[in-house]
């Protein structure tokens, strides 16, 4: 490497060697050219060749509260699904995931697509759905709308509630939210 051959002073010799400079600054090139996804550690190393990636899509880590969080809304609105079809023996899952499309994001996104959702992605449709968890908690009076369902917890019970009343379904021990 010669001494102008720096992160932002790439030497024009015609050759690229894998992991050198110019190679890595090809890479964020073509990450930011086609809006590809990335975590934190792309857009670091990316600032340092000079391509700025902060208004691109991000990859959250896996280990973040967000991830984690959608992880566990899944699992309760999964267990949820569950509940109802063993249960309440829902044979017809559309109506059923309609409902729950209908309250938490006012059917613009389908919840039978949900468990495809990156959650890693935070340009994903995971934002719609969690302002729209965050919108079904205003509404049933939460003060402080978290977007988050935790199984047996107030959301869940008053979203039980909810698609109970839109399915005609009478639960035998109703959670006191359906009162």
């Amino acid at each position: 490497m010669s001494s102008d051959d720096t992160p932002t002073n790439l030497k024009a010799d015609g050759i690229i060697k894998t992991g050198e400079n110019t190679d890595q600054r090809l890479r964020c090139d073509i990450v930011n050219e086609l809006k590809l996804e990335f975590d934190q550690k792309k857009v670091t190393q990316c600032n340092q060749y000079g391509v700025d990636l902060t208004n691109q899509q991000q990859i959250l880590p896996t280990d973040s509260t967000e991830v984690q969080n959608w992880n566990k809304n899944l699992e309760s609105l999964n267990a949820l699904v569950t509940e109802f079809k063993t249960k309440h023996t829902i044979t017809y899952e559309t109506s059923l995931n309609n409902q729950i499309s209908e309250l938490l994001t006012q059917r613009n996104k389908d919840y039978d697509q949900i468990n495809q959702i990156d959650p890693t992605n935070i340009n994903s449709d995971r934002k719609v759905w969690l302002e729209g968890i965050k919108t079904y908690q205003k509404s049933k009076g939460a003060t402080k709308p978290d977007g988050l369902i935790d199984k047996d917890g107030a959301t869940y019970n008053h979203l039980k509630c909810d698609i109970a009343k839109g399915l005609g379904i009478i639960l035998n021990n109703p959670p006191n939210q359906c009162k």
